[in-house]
């Protein structure tokens, strides 16, 4: 019985960390696909839930904490917070848009615009307005780096308005991450990546 040509067949294989592909006849490895990596997103551990007085300026609000598993390194490009609001002053009825028949007040009435500082206070994007009707924050062309094992603490800032207190209720005031594919990031070799977690 002649037998089948399977030459051109491949055969993924586990091979440390990561796959390679080698032809069923067992000729030479050909080459092999990236280990297995990834970037993480979780909610830092400060700064915590905390009240600040009305007119406060360089309120950090929320923190993230980025760490990177990648051979070839993360590029962080862009970032959309989501923010949220909630002028009954009970914590219990959070908006993450404007609803003119649930509120009278906007979160970009309280807090007009945020930006992003990292652990040692520096400044790492430019400050970007809060939308009066979706109040998500887009920061683009972050171009933030980060080495394979490296982590990264981005603080999220913003000034809150004197005129604050409406209705004699106080606001709640909070920014989050509602998908991990709201923070674009590419490897080293210019693959996008999307991380796994969120921060909400």
């Amino acid at each position: 019985m002649k037998k089948p040509l399977i030459a051109g067949l491949l055969l993924l294989v586990a091979v440390g960390a990561g796959l390679s592909f080698k032809y069923l006849n067992g000729e030479s490895l050909q080459g092999s696909f990236p280990p297995s990596s990834s970037l993480s997103m979780s909610l830092r551990s400060s700064p915590v839930s905390s009240s600040a007085v009305a007119g406060t300026d360089d309120h950090e609000f929320t923190g993230l904490t980025l760490d990177c598993t990648i051979s070839t390194g993360c590029t962080i490009t862009d970032l959309t917070l989501q923010g949220f609001l909630d002028d009954e002053g009970d914590n219990n009825d959070w908006d993450t848009s404007y609803d003119s028949a649930d509120h009278s007040s906007h979160l970009s009435d309280a807090v007009a615009s945020v930006w992003l500082v990292d652990d040692s206070g520096a400044v790492v994007s430019d400050v970007e307005s809060v939308s009066s009707s979706s109040y998500q924050v887009l920061f683009g062309g972050l171009n933030l780096t980060m080495a394979n094992g490296d982590s990264m603490d981005l603080i999220v800032v913003g000034d809150i308005s004197s005129n604050v207190y409406w209705g004699g209720d106080a606001e709640g005031i909070a920014f989050g991450v509602n998908a991990s594919t709201d923070l674009v990031a590419e490897d080293g070799d210019g693959n996008s990546v999307v991380p796994s977690g969120t921060v909400n």
